[in-house]
């Protein structure tokens, strides 16, 4: 006689399932059927620039769909013009099998046998969205994203209802717009009793009048849950004076995770000193860090790299500063220094760093032999991303050779000379003789001006490294 298998035991067996065999089982009985509607719904994208699901999710989105989503990315900027669909256009079905559901609300129009749906205004796209939030009870985790919007519309109204309605359970938010779109944000004061993860990015034109938001509002917001971040983003693309603002932030105690992105000599012209005193409190207990402060302009005058290369170097007279990190991602400056005092930040992680990328410095070949010589010492390496002058397989072979146990590598190669035929084909020749058996690497990406190099490339590479499951993270060799 068989045995019936308790609930969570089954919930235990699908936790091991691909999310697409999850989908396929949603009518084999109750059970997996709110598995799969949690795999289905749990995160869903909505923007008024996607009109591949023109009708379907926000007018039609009841508590039954609502219960299962955890997860919220808004994303709205002004568009214009209209969406030409067939009657029986059912191409929402297939898409809704993907993992992030992307929709938005449409005003329709007849015309002949064929639909019009016109991409809706934001404020259109806001309304549906305050009907719709109140059923939105489970949600932990969310992203809006205003950048490209100059109109703030009536976001406030949008804000206290999300608030309302699920900012008790939020522990990640992010918030993307122009200094006005976070005081709005923020104005209600919204009491995030869980949250752990805030991403702050400042975005479109910074205007002077402007400037006190950062003081008066945005750091006594972030000082409501500084005992409780363990994740905190500051992102500034134009660049205000973030001096003030992390004078007046309160100690993060338990901070785990900082990422920094600003123009070092815009975002800080005469005291960085919040952000070093920051940087000092959580010296210890800082895995994960981000410190992007290129100088704006630098391209054109390099000697706008000289203060925050001093900078950085004055941070290593604490010895106990990147001690512990798991994760480094930084902007070396291209200095002749710049190289020895991120080598000295890596030689302080030594037991601990799994995850590397150096941006926006092009390392020769001596400058990359330098690099390895210090990572193979690091054991605990997975994951290495640089930028390199040109491309060839000596570098190839060193990454293979010092760095064995490497889990995946990508490669960006700045010069649009690599794009040239007889380059690629150089090296496809060349690496038809390589065979890298010991290579225990799993990803590789090779990028050129920002783009992936041709799959013709890539497969030439996936041949010689017999261990390689996917390239760039996402195609299976």
């Amino acid at each position: 006689m068989p045995t019936e298998i308790p609930a969570d035991i089954w919930i235990e067996i699908a936790s091991f399932l691909p999310d697409e065999l999850l989908r396929n089982m949603l009518n084999l009985n109750r059970l997996f059927f709110r598995l799969a509607m949690g795999v289905r719904y749990r995160h869903i994208s909505i923007s008024t620039q996607n009109a591949s699901l023109s009708r379907k999710l926000l007018n039609r989105f009841d508590p039954a769909i609502a219960q299962y989503t955890r997860s919220m990315n808004i994303r709205m900027a002004p568009v214009s013009g209209y969406l030409a669909l067939h009657p029986d256009d059912s191409s929402e079905v297939h898409d809704h099998r993907k993992r992030s559901i992307y929709c938005h609300p449409t005003v329709a129009t007849q015309s002949n046998n064929h639909r019009l749906d016109r991409y809706p205004t934001v404020n259109e796209m806001i309304v549906a969205l305050i009907e719709v939030i109140p059923g939105l009870t489970g949600v932990n985790d969310i992203i809006i994203d205003a950048t490209d919007l100059a109109e703030l519309c009536n976001l406030k109204h949008l804000f206290s209802m999300a608030w309302s309605t699920f900012g008790s359970n939020l522990l990640r938010v992010v918030l993307a717009g122009s200094l006005e779109f976070h005081r709005l944000a923020m104005v209600s004061r919204p009491k995030f009793g869980c949250l752990t993860d805030l991403a702050l990015d400042i975005t479109n034109t910074y205007q002077l009048h402007d400037q006190r938001i950062l003081v008066c509002q945005i750091a006594p917001f972030v000082n409501m849950f500084a005992g409780q971040l363990q994740s905190f983003r500051l992102w500034s693309w134009d660049s205000p004076d973030l001096g003030p603002f992390f004078v007046h932030m309160e100690p993060l105690p338990i901070l785990k995770a900082l990422d920094v992105k600003a123009g070092f000599n815009k975002a800080f012209p005469s005291d960085v000193s919040g952000l070093t005193r920051l940087l000092h409190r959580t010296a210890g207990n800082l895995k994960e860090l981000t410190l992007l402060l290129n100088p704006l302009d630098s391209f054109i005058d390099r000697s706008a790299e000289i203060p925050v290369s001093i900078w950085i170097g004055e941070l290593l007279l604490n010895e106990n500063m990147f001690t512990n990190l798991r994760a480094l991602e930084i902007f070396p400056t291209t200095l002749s220094n710049g190289l020895d005092i991120t080598i000295e930040i890596i030689k302080r992680s030594e037991g601990t760093l799994e995850e590397l990328r150096i941006r926006d410095r092009t390392l020769d070949l001596v400058e990359i032999r330098t690099l390895l010589d210090v990572l193979t010492n690091h054991s605990n390496l997975q994951h290495l991303s640089i930028d390199a002058c040109e491309i060839d397989v000596t570098t190839i072979d060193l990454l293979a050779s010092r760095l064995p146990s490497l889990f995946s590598v990508s490669l960006s190669y700045p010069s649009s000379f690599m794009w040239q035929p007889n380059v690629l084909l150089a090296f496809r020749n060349e690496m038809k003789s390589r065979k890298y058996c010991d290579w225990k690497l799993n990803n590789f990406g090779i990028w050129c001006t920002g783009r992936k190099v041709d799959l013709l490339t890539m497969d030439v590479v996936a041949m010689g490294i017999p261990s390689l499951q996917t390239l760039w993270g996402e195609r299976h060799v």
